[in-house]
């Protein structure tokens, strides 16, 4: 816009837009995906087979699109063991703006997807969608994912059932129920949900902290090269210090990523650049 303006009046122009504006023309929303979906059940509420065709709106531009559906289709069976699966999936390039990774890229679209069936299987059953979820959780041994690696310490199932225990799931849906008949317009309930999110990347350079310790008043301050983006990292990171050096939070700052300083750190997904961060302040 500002090349045709700049043309046009044979003088530099430059466009100040606000960050709603920037933000729409760069990509601000999650891949929007259309999914027309199969799936056989058993009359428990298990599933065996699930089969989908899937259309992704990759907007003007490939931008993190293939990255995004690959981590769609390894990551659709969630927690749930799928012995017969299919996803077909294409991407569609449009007039939107360019669709970009968010958190949870990919996981959260397949989440919703699965989800999405495990409700409609449900409904259609005539049972709750705990009972679909606790009838198609992976086994505790054996568990495969959906590349059919092998998952370690598969320990869902457990969990699960401690869950149940804990929180008393059986009584409090009871609860509900009475309360829910006896009241037309408000409403209670109680969900569980298993979540399989599989993080672990290879390339995590840049993981490096300063720690620095003032002789003089024994404040402390940390740098590192952490993408700050809502994961916590630095608060984090701020935490581990003062846990290590044993003093108060409010003696310690944390600095945002200075590459005068320190490099920035390549990548943060899954949050997984937080975690090495306050290993490397530690070590620090």
């Amino acid at each position: 816009a500002s090349a045709v303006a700049c043309k046009v009046l044979g003088r530099p122009v430059r466009v100040a837009m606000n960050l709603t504006q920037d933000m729409g023309i760069s990509g601000n929303t999650r891949h929007i995906f259309r999914c027309d979906y199969r799936v056989a059940a058993t009359k428990e509420g298990k599933i065996v087979g699930f089969d989908n065709k899937m259309l992704v709106d990759a907007g003007c531009a490939n931008d993190y699109s293939d990255y995004i559906v690959d981590e769609l289709l390894k990551r659709q069976d969630l927690a749930y063991n799928v012995p017969n699966y299919r996803g077909i999936l294409n991407m569609a390039k449009t007039n939107n703006p360019s669709a970009t990774a968010n958190r949870a890229p990919g996981l959260a679209q397949a989440a919703a997807i699965t989800e999405t069936v495990v409700d409609h299987l449900a409904r259609e059953l005539g049972v709750s969608q705990e009972q679909v979820r606790e009838k198609s959780l992976k086994p505790k041994t054996g568990a495969k994912d959906q590349t059919g690696q092998t998952i370690l310490q598969w320990n869902v199932p457990d969990l699960w059932q401690q869950a149940k225990q804990e929180m008393e799931f059986t009584k409090r849906e009871a609860e509900h129920a009475v309360f829910n008949k006896a009241n037309r317009f408000k409403k209670r309930a109680t969900a569980m949900q298993p979540l399989k999110y599989a993080i672990g990347y290879l390339n995590m350079s840049g993981a490096t902290v300063t720690v620095n310790v003032n002789a003089a008043d024994g404040s402390v301050a940390v740098q590192t090269g952490c993408c700050e983006m809502g994961q916590g990292c630095t608060t984090k990171v701020l935490a581990t210090a003062a846990t290590e050096l044993g003093v108060p939070v409010d003696q310690v700052s944390v600095f945002y990523p200075d590459t005068s300083v320190l490099p920035n750190l390549q990548t943060d997904g899954g949050s997984a650049g937080a975690e090495l961060l306050c290993q490397a302040t530690k070590s620090a």
